[in-house]
């Protein structure tokens, strides 16, 4: 928090496997990731004030692209 000058701290949860991640209640769903295609700036999306936000990012190495294309097609947006 110290470093990056953020006033709030961030709840982060244990680690779920893709084919396990429920996005039903997430008010908006990001992915990054190094691989190829059209990708918005994260600090040009307008992310809701309140709600869940979930952050795909990936392992060292990055996702597969297979995965990546997996969490596109179920609504979430790719950032760089």
């Amino acid at each position: 928090m110290l470093q990056s000058r953020q006033y709030f701290l961030p709840k982060l949860y244990d680690p779920v496997k893709a084919d396990q991640l429920k996005t039903e209640s997430a008010s908006c769903c990001l992915v990054a990731h190094c691989g190829e295609g059209e990708k918005k700036i994260l600090s040009e999306i307008s992310l809701p004030k309140s709600g869940v936000v979930y952050m795909l990012i990936g392992p060292e190495g990055d996702f597969t692209e297979e995965e990546t294309l997996s969490f596109i097609s179920k609504g979430f947006q790719p950032v760089s």
